[in-house]
């Protein structure tokens, strides 16, 4: 055993829950979330002892409205619009080698928003599926390292936008 050797526990846990509901025809809406829960033991050989939890909520909301109703038929196609809004986290880590092992980290978790809206088909009698999506999401709170001497220490100041389209296509 050397001084600098560390023992690690991780605990996790996760809750999911969704509510649907049709307020009319051909319009459903759905409301769910998901509560995380991060626990980190951080020992080491000395002693000293690291204990630091994290909880976020992700929330998950979305709306359908069908344009062209198969109302219950395979036979006849079906076209659905929808727009989508989700948020999500990733805990913070660690990311390098390179940091000295006794700087305290002050990392906060990482937040990923998502928003999307598109259309979805289905025709044949259900055998050809097309869809198109439009997504835009922002990733804020991204590590990045900034070089201290030799060493480099991670913050939180990065921040990633994605923008695109989507399209498939499947029989």
């Amino acid at each position: 055993h050397d001084d600098n050797s560390r023992v690690y526990h991780l605990g996790t846990t996760g809750l999911f829950a969704q509510y649907l509901v049709e307020p009319m025809p051909r319009v459903v809406l759905s409301a769910g979330g998901r509560y995380d829960r991060l626990d980190l033991d951080n020992t080491r050989d000395g002693g000293a002892k690291l204990e630091t939890d994290f909880n976020s909520f992700s929330p998950k909301l979305s709306a359908t409205y069908r344009l062209v109703d198969a109302a219950g038929s395979a036979d006849r196609p079906s076209v659905n619009i929808y727009g989508l809004y989700s948020r999500a986290f990733l805990p913070p880590r660690r990311p390098s080698s390179l940091i000295p092992a006794d700087v305290p980290l002050s990392l906060e978790p990482e937040d990923i928003d998502n928003y999307e809206g598109g259309l979805k088909a289905s025709l044949l009698q259900n055998r050809l599926a097309l869809e198109a999506t439009y997504f835009w999401m922002k990733h804020s709170g991204v590590v990045l390292s900034q070089r201290q001497g030799a060493f480099f220490i991670p913050t939180n100041d990065g921040e990633q936008l994605y923008r695109g389209i989507e399209t498939g296509v499947s029989m």
